[in-house]
């Protein structure tokens, strides 16, 4: 046998003698929080990472893969050629797609016990993530010419989506890092509300920031919307 299994055996059969003995322990162990951050359970600090896959998949990837699919097959050919403009296309795919984040996000919230008392609040940042990662799915989908180019953008970018949650796992890292990347305007209160109970008066500067953010995007996603619109008549 491994010497490390001998020396747990040993241990724990001391133990097992010493407590049947009645005997005091030889050590006593205390476990202390150092610092003055509040300690987090790592299956709380993990929470930002489910929920973000679970948005991103619902808000991001289905707006996205839809377009390129009916590329492909060519059916969105036949869609604009009813009174249907791209526009409305756009329209209907990111509003599924914004459904769907939401709904997912809060089934997340529920499967892992993270459902508080803060209903509204959760509610509105789930919408608000599920807009901009709608958005930002419609902006990959109108640009990629196929799968292939689809799922190399999310894998190769889907670092920079993600990227707030490495700093909830490791909050030793500097904090105020995470606050470049967009997903943090979400992320990060929907974590602060389910964890530690704040409400949404409390993330104000988050709620203007990630209202903004999906503002500024709309002209783009307009603006892909037309360009593919255009490549789709040069081709017929």
């Amino acid at each position: 046998s491994l010497a490390s299994t001998r020396l747990v055996l040993g241990v724990t059969t001391l133990d097992e003698l010493r407590g049947a003995s009645g005997d005091a322990d030889l050590v006593e162990v205390t476990v202390s929080t150092v610092g003055e951050q509040e300690w987090v359970p790592v299956d709380d600090r993990v929470l930002p990472l489910i929920v973000i896959y679970a948005v991103m998949i619902a808000g991001l990837f289905l707006p996205a893969s839809s377009l390129v699919q009916e590329r492909e097959s060519r059916t969105i050919d036949a869609v604009l050629v009813t009174p249907a403009r791209m526009s409305q296309v756009l329209l209907a795919k990111g509003a599924l797609g914004v459904l769907l984040a939401v709904l997912m996000g809060w089934v997340t919230l529920a499967l892992n016990g993270a459902l508080t008392g803060q209903v509204v609040g959760l509610t509105v940042f789930l919408v608000l993530g599920g807009v901009m990662m709608a958005e930002l799915g419609l902006i990959l989908g109108s640009w990629a010419k196929d799968s292939n180019t689809l799922f190399s953008a999310v894998k190769g970018g889907g670092v920079l989506v993600i990227a707030p949650v490495l700093f909830t796992l490791f909050p030793g890292l500097p904090q105020g890092v995470a606050r470049i990347f967009p997903t943090y305007y979400f992320l990060q209160p929907i974590y602060d509300m389910s964890v530690f109970g704040t409400s949404i008066t409390d993330h104000w500067l988050e709620l203007v920031v990630c209202t903004a953010i999906c503002v500024l995007m709309l002209p783009l996603v307009a603006s892909m919307g037309r360009r593919l619109e255009q490549q789709l008549a040069a081709t017929v």
